[in-house]
């Protein structure tokens, strides 16, 4: 049996940070598959653009909690779901979609022309720190695993990127005017996907550079 590229939309699967739909699911792919080589966690949604600081606090808590649920909990729930599946694959990739507001780098930049959304660009720095964190533990779990002698292993050591894919120009953005073509903001993961040989491994953050033509670094 062939692998497969999976693509979740975790707002739809997970609600709620304690729903448990996956068996719905992930047991579908073990069925039909025999490993998967890329988990693409597109799941997101703009929220928190009208929240004022004078908002009642349980307005503020639930706003929050909503982004924070989809961006960083359902992407870990998916994540964990299939890093068996992934390690099945001779190359298997993860790769979570952010925004440019998850760089703290930018951000911070003076001049730099930026959404000021508090409640979504944490949540999306959130999901980036949740995606080193996960390599971090991904890399030691397979090194620990290929030191120790007559241990058997998991499986291949999953690699995990993140994609910036700009803002767009789709509903999610009301069809901003200064937003991409789809196609465009979709470059970078069409890249990461097709990344077998480890050509990206020497960063994380990853965009396409419209005026280059070819893929960029985003910083921290």
């Amino acid at each position: 049996m062939a692998g497969s590229t999976v693509r979740s939309s975790s707002a739809n699967l997970l609600p709620h940070a304690y729903s448990r739909p996956l068996p719905l699911f992930s047991p579908r792919v073990w069925l039909t598959r025999n490993y998967a080589t890329v988990l693409v966690n597109n799941a997101g949604f703009p929220g928190g653009r009208d929240l004022t600081e004078d908002a009642p606090a349980a307005k503020i808590r639930a706003v929050f909690g909503e982004l924070l649920n989809v961006h960083i909990t359902s992407v870990a729930v998916m994540t964990y779901a299939f890093l068996p599946l992934l390690r099945r694959a001779p190359a298997p990739r993860v790769i979570n979609v952010t925004s440019g507001l998850g760089s703290m780098t930018r951000v911070l930049t003076p001049g730099l022309r930026m959404g000021r959304f508090p409640p979504y660009g944490a949540s999306k720095v959130g999901m980036n720190g949740l995606t080193a964190h996960m390599q971090v533990v991904e890399t030691e779990r397979a090194a620990a695993e290929a030191a120790e002698e007559g241990k058997e292993s998991r499986g291949a050591r999953v690699r995990f990127f993140i994609s910036n894919p700009g803002v767009l120009k789709t509903a999610f953005t009301h069809f901003h005017p200064m937003g991409r073509a789809p196609q465009l903001g979709a470059k970078s993961i069409v890249e990461l996907i097709g990344d077998d040989e480890g050509k990206y491994d020497d960063h994380m953050q990853w965009e396409w550079d419209l005026e280059g033509d070819q893929m960029r670094k985003v910083p921290w």
